[in-house]
């Protein structure tokens, strides 16, 4: 066309002489001119096309709706199930929600797996029926405070597989009546804010994992007083405050696997008495403290601690022979000592519930939990075992697996755990480093044929003593009557009844 155009000018008359049409023969400054002439047409022409083939609907890097997308209505658009109330909007091809005439009664919007990039609250407004919304799958970014403000009667809002960044306070303003479950994740969220999830009085569960959350605000979770699951995995956690579940009293189920969190503080689930699932594997975690001191309860249903750098056996005894709750202590390093073997002697009669729990010796050498190891537990020294004592006296009345069948057990001050296995009517005692068991002997290990010997003894020495001064008062009275000699008065010779006269009596009236 350009081509056409260029030849076209090219043959056209430039000018006229003496009233005749003639073809020019263009000098060097007129072919100059026309050439600039040609190339400005062609270059406006080219720059028209361009212009003509960009979409009206992009003003930056947002997709703004088209006039064909401002009036799409659900009913065009969505297939709406009147029995159920049910909008099925999903998988559309949708940039943009669609207005709600068809499905003014709808209370499921489903909107998943769109490439909807954002959510207009006086658009969504128009559903107000809603009760569950499902926009996962889409191509959000940010959800603006205030954004279900209208949907009073919203419960469900399913915003997973999205590219949210971060969780605004104020988002959920409008809802806390109703609102009872958040699915956020598999998002990017880095940043909640400490407000999100204010008077949420109704929520029972939050998901947000699969996210790049590195902390959590303090009392974020405050107002969610009757949350009961909590799922908080594979993040980028790399601590919780002691007190970032604090009044969660309903709390059952808490998961924190696949994070990074090396220590636990002693104290975080105190108060959580409904917890019955706590999900801490895939982490990096060195040390635990005991039951107790976390303030797990007998409540507990399954504790997960697979996967993490665990390597004391001595630590994890307590947990171990808790009968009440399932503990999960695979793929952690432990080291191969006396500790393990006792938990290789508990598990005999369990050999499935730890198939995968292993250790290690100094050169390097894996043992299974079912395999013997080649060490020698009966010269461990009575001071390793004593040596070492905490202030610690709270104690809780595990029980073992074989309820007391096959085993006694008792806890130290560091909730351990010291047991007998009763073997071919032996008693095979385990020893274990820095054990002090809670029983004690009575009277501070005075035995029970001292306590004997010494109740004899008194018993001689009071009896002596009383005889003694019957004797003494007799020979006063002997002194005072007729002139008997003292001597002369039953018992009353002093040299031979052991009693000296100059002793002084007992405060006795006869």
């Amino acid at each position: 066309m350009q081509k056409h155009i260029a030849h076209t000018l090219l043959k056209t008359p430039v000018f006229r002489r003496n009233g005749k049409a003639k073809m020019g023969v263009l000098l060097s400054g007129e072919y100059i001119v026309g050439s600039c002439i040609l190339k400005t047409f062609l270059l406006l022409t080219s720059t028209t096309i361009l212009v003509v083939s960009i979409p009206t609907n992009v003003t930056g890097d947002q997709v703004q709706p088209t006039d064909s997308e401002l009036t799409l209505t659900c009913g065009n658009i969505c297939e709406y199930e009147e029995w159920f109330s049910r909008a099925h909007c999903d998988e559309r091809g949708l940039t943009y929600v669609p207005r709600c005439t068809g499905c003014e009664g709808a209370t499921l919007l489903e909107l998943q797996a769109n490439n909807i990039q954002s959510i207009p609250p006086e658009r969504i407004a128009e559903y107000y029926h809603v009760k569950t919304m499902d926009i996962s799958w889409n191509q959000i970014s940010v959800l603006d405070p205030g954004t279900f403000f209208q949907l009073n009667h919203l419960k469900n809002i399913i915003c997973s597989h999205n590219g949210l960044h971060i969780v605004q306070n104020g988002l959920f303003n409008g809802t806390e009546h109703k609102l009872s479950r958040i699915y956020l994740n598999n998002n990017n969220i880095h940043i909640i804010g400490d407000e999100a999830f204010k008077k949420l009085h109704q929520l029972i569960a939050i998901y947000l994992n699969n996210n790049h959350i590195q902390s959590l605000p303090q009392n974020i979770f405050s107002d969610v007083t009757n949350i009961k699951y909590l799922i908080l995995s594979d993040n980028d956690l790399h601590y919780v405050e002691i007190d970032q579940f604090k009044g969660l009293t309903k709390l059952e189920h808490l998961s924190l696997d696949a994070n990074n969190l090396k220590i636990i503080p002693k104290g975080l689930f105190t108060g959580l008495e409904s917890l019955k699932v706590v999900l801490l594997s895939h982490n990096k975690l060195i040390t635990i403290p005991a039951p107790h001191h976390l303030g797990l309860h007998l409540g507990l249903e399954r504790l997960d601690l697979r996967n993490n750098h665990l390597n004391q056996s001595a630590m994890t005894i307590s947990y171990i022979v808790n009968a009440t709750w399932v503990v999960n202590l695979n793929d952690n390093p432990f080291l191969c000592d006396c500790f393990f073997q006792s938990i290789q002697d508990l598990f005999k009669t369990t050999p499935d519930s730890q198939a995968s729990m292993t250790c290690t010796l100094t050169n390097g050498t894996v043992y299974s939990i079912s395999d013997y190891l080649p060490i020698s537990c009966s010269d461990m020294s009575k001071e390793n075992n004593t040596s070492t004592v905490t202030n610690y006296t709270t104690v809780l009345p595990f029980t073992p697996h074989n309820k007391g069948k096959d085993s006694v057990v008792t806890l130290d001050l560091y909730s351990n755990v010291s047991f007998t296995t009763l073997q071919n009517n032996k008693n095979v005692v385990q020893d274990q480093e820095r054990q002090v068991t809670t029983v004690m002997t009575s009277c501070d290990g005075i035995t029970t044929a001292t306590l004997i010997v010494l109740v004899i003894f008194f018993a001689l020495w009071l009896g002596k003593s009383i005889w003694c001064t019957v004797l003494y008062i007799r020979r006063q009275k002997g002194k005072e009557g007729n002139g008997v000699s003292p001597q002369n008065v039953p018992g009353g010779n002093s040299h031979n009844d052991g009693c000296r006269e100059e002793n002084q009596p007992l405060n006795i009236e006869i």
